[in-house]
């Protein structure tokens, strides 16, 4: 299956870089090809080729379970995802994590997304077998 990665970290940091590395390892071990799209850079991304889509951000700050603004903008020039199957992941640090989730789910769901899967990533060793669900 081939899997598209869009990953949207406004902040870079060891550990989100750490996370995506084993979540990415963990996906081509089960034997797809795996994309992963930088969010953040201002080139157009298409995601509509791709059989399944792994969004996967962070909080905008500590405090807050907002996300940042490029992942709604990412989604929305993606290409036609109705239907698409898809998983939204958070990575971790922030305090307002549940509602992070809720907006993620909610930013793809306004794009017709299906979403099968969601989750908090704390860790590397969770990303990893977070992978291995796909």
């Amino acid at each position: 299956m081939n899997i598209g990665i869009l990953t949207v970290f406004e902040k870079k940091n060891e550990n989100n870089s750490a996370c995506l590395k084993s979540l990415t390892e963990a996906v081509e071990k089960k034997g797809h090809t795996a994309n992963v799209l930088d969010g953040t850079s201002r080139e157009e991304i298409r995601l509509s080729h791709y059989e399944y889509v792994i969004v996967a951000t962070h909080p905008r700050s500590f405090f807050s379970g907002n996300l940042p603004e490029r992942v709604a903008e990412c989604l929305a020039q993606g290409g036609s995802l109705i239907g698409k199957k898809s998983c939204g992941l958070i990575f971790k640090p922030g305090l307002m994590l549940n509602k992070a989730c809720a907006n993620l789910m909610a930013a793809m769901e306004k794009e017709g997304m299906v979403l099968d899967y969601s989750d908090i990533v704390p860790d590397t060793e969770y990303a990893g077998i977070v992978g291995k669900k796909f």
